[in-house]
């Protein structure tokens, strides 16, 4: 996942940040692509890590499940859309199983 350039990030690390996240932005600040701007970190440029949990918990400082806390400009969180595009996809292949056998 992408975090963006100019995307911000609370300053505090929690307790139930693992120490990888905290590698992470101890790393992010130490490179110079996460920066202290007044209360908050700035992302100076575009950064890619490894999926939707470890974005989200380099932004917020705690851990979460980045699938339920991402969400679309509609409200649906990451896991809702996963689940509606497997589904679709589930419909998709069904069909396309049924018409071969035909």
């Amino acid at each position: 996942m992408v975090i963006l350039a100019n995307s911000r990030a609370l300053m505090e690390n929690y307790l139930s940040l693992s120490n990888g996240n905290k590698n992470l932005r101890t790393s992010l600040i130490e490179k110079g692509q996460l920066r202290q701007e007044g209360e908050c970190y700035l992302f100076t440029k575009d950064v890619l890590l490894a999926g939707p949990s470890q974005s989200a918990s380099v932004i917020l400082g705690y851990s979460v499940n980045g699938r339920e806390i991402w969400v679309n400009a509609e409200g649906k969180s990451l896991k809702a859309l996963e689940e509606e595009s497997m589904k679709n996809k589930k419909i998709s292949n069904t069909l396309s199983l049924i018409h071969n056998t035909m």
